[in-house]
């Protein structure tokens, strides 16, 4: 009996490559989902959501990682958006990257945003911290402002930069140590 079932899908699968959807005009995203060696013509379909079709002589495949196959009759999958990443086979969507983390297109799985740059969700890439602000550690989703007393210079700063000794500077998001004013006793006795 095993021996049958065997040599029955054997000889489907060569009937098969003669024996294609061509009853829609060979159109690629249709397969062949059973074929009757009793019928000169193949059951035809459309590829699933989540599936594809190259051929349509053959079955459907299931959408690869890195892929999203989201429409009936696809036949070839489509490469995860950038800001979303695919983790798994099969999917109609790609899943939103989360904030602290950016997703590059075809990302299998999110990847964190490095010290000096910040990633709201759905970032496609990191983004260095502009002057004014810094980014402290890993998986920051909103740059820090620079503090009163110190300055941020330049972008992917990690740590802000204290005001020289002497000085102060009673803003936020400073750029320049040129924002850091000399003390006056008069204003600041001591």
């Amino acid at each position: 009996m095993l021996f049958r079932s065997l040599l029955l899908i054997y000889l489907n699968n060569i009937q098969a490559q003669n024996n294609c959807c061509n009853n829609i005009g060979n159109q690629p995203g249709w397969y062949n989902i059973v074929i009757n060696p009793d019928s000169p013509y193949p059951a035809c379909s459309q590829s699933y959501p989540g599936f594809y079709a190259q051929d349509n002589c053959k079955g459907q495949l299931l959408c690869p990682l890195s892929y999203y196959c989201p429409n009936a009759g696809l036949d070839s999958p489509i490469p995860c958006d950038a800001g979303k990443y695919c983790p798994s086979q099969g999917l109609t969507a790609g899943i939103a990257c989360p904030g602290g983390y950016y997703c590059s297109s075809g990302s299998i799985n999110p990847t964190i945003c490095p010290i000096g740059s910040y990633c709201p969700a759905q970032a496609p890439s990191f983004i260095p911290c502009p002057k004014g602000y810094y980014c402290p550690f890993s998986g920051i989703v909103i740059p820090q402002i620079c503090p009163m007393g110190y300055y941020c210079p330049q972008t992917g700063l990690s740590a802000p930069i204290k005001c020289p000794k002497g000085t102060y500077n009673s803003n936020t998001g400073s750029t320049s140590f040129l924002n850091c004013s000399i003390c006056s006793s008069e204003l600041f006795p001591g």
